[in-house]
């Protein structure tokens, strides 16, 4: 058996009765028993169905059916769970302070970044010890070291947000 999951709206009943009447081998009757080779599940909260067809299905004529039974459907794509299970390796291996709370985080970036000088602090910093080329000099490399950590911070944090959504949100696939 495969699995063919398509996002839409189904009524089950009249979908299953188009699936079996295109593949009618898909339910076979003999003595008195009948077997069918096709699931059919559907959460109507995400709108997601999932079908269990015979491994050599025609994937093409099911999509065919899906479409006519709702033109709006589309194919959902497959969980890549060896990608999900990377990902979320990959964010526990993160440095130390992905692990920090939310205010450990924010002390730490507060103070770090120009020493957690607020603008009119940066100003007088600067006023008092920017007093000539040398100094301005000094003060630039300062401040593009500063602008750097801000850079690898941005970095981390937005590979923590891909690692999350490909642990959480592809995962609900």
């Amino acid at each position: 058996m495969k699995i063919l999951q398509y996002y839409g709206t189904f009524n089950l009943e009249t979908l299953r009765q188009q699936l079996f009447e295109r593949f009618p081998e898909w339910r076979v009757v003999s003595n008195e028993s009948i077997t069918e080779y096709l699931g059919i599940s559907y959460n109507s909260n995400t709108y997601i169905l999932t079908l269990y067809v015979p491994d050599n299905a025609d994937e093409l004529e099911v999509k065919i059916i899906i479409d006519n039974h709702d033109p709006q459907a589309i194919s959902a794509p497959s969980t890549d769970w060896a990608g999900i299970l990377q990902a979320r390796r990959d964010f526990l291996n993160l440095p130390n302070w992905s692990t920090w709370t939310v205010q450990q985080t924010i002390d730490f970036i507060h103070n770090d970044i120009l020493s957690g000088m607020d603008k009119t602090q940066l100003e007088s910093w600067v006023n008092t010890n920017v007093t000539s080329l040398a100094t301005a000099k000094t003060a630039l490399i300062l401040i593009g070291q500063e602008l750097i950590d801000l850079r690898e911070i941005c970095e981390k944090l937005a590979q923590m947000l891909i690692y999350l959504r490909k642990i959480v949100i592809e995962r609900k696939n």
